[in-house]
């Protein structure tokens, strides 16, 4: 067996794919209306139109389940091309001079992280 796609729930899938597909320069694909993908390395992320209200972070009653954690070089730039693509910082930032914990345009709470290859085997080169 292998992993080979992580699907988001979102209320609007093209535009959520469009934002993943942005800050990691990589390409939509369309499924359908209602599924699109965007294809990382070996890797796909999906959006899958479906009503789900956006998780709340750090506490509340709709916890986050699961998060996407993006390798940077450059933290602060990373931080700026995010929010100019539409994603937020959330208020609560835990370690902030080595991740941002962000949420990005449909609700999904995502970090960027400057310190991600201090535990996985990338070089410098595998991470913008």
């Amino acid at each position: 067996m292998r992993w080979t796609t992580t699907v988001l729930a979102c209320d609007e899938p093209e535009v959520v794919a469009a934002f993943w597909a942005a800050l990691l320069d990589s390409e939509v694909v369309r499924i359908s209306d209602n599924f699109f993908a965007v294809r990382h390395g070996s890797a796909w992320l999906a959006t899958q139109k479906s009503p789900h209200p956006p998780a709340t972070w750090p506490a509340g009653d709709r916890p986050v389940l699961v998060h996407l954690d993006v390798a940077v070089n450059d933290l602060r730039e990373a931080v700026r091309r995010a929010v100019e693509l539409g994603a937020t910082e959330e208020e609560t930032q835990p370690h902030p001079d080595s991740w941002r914990v962000m949420r990005a345009p449909g609700g999904h709470v995502f970090c960027l992280s400057n310190h991600i290859q201090d535990y996985l085997s990338l070089s410098a080169g595998d991470v913008s």
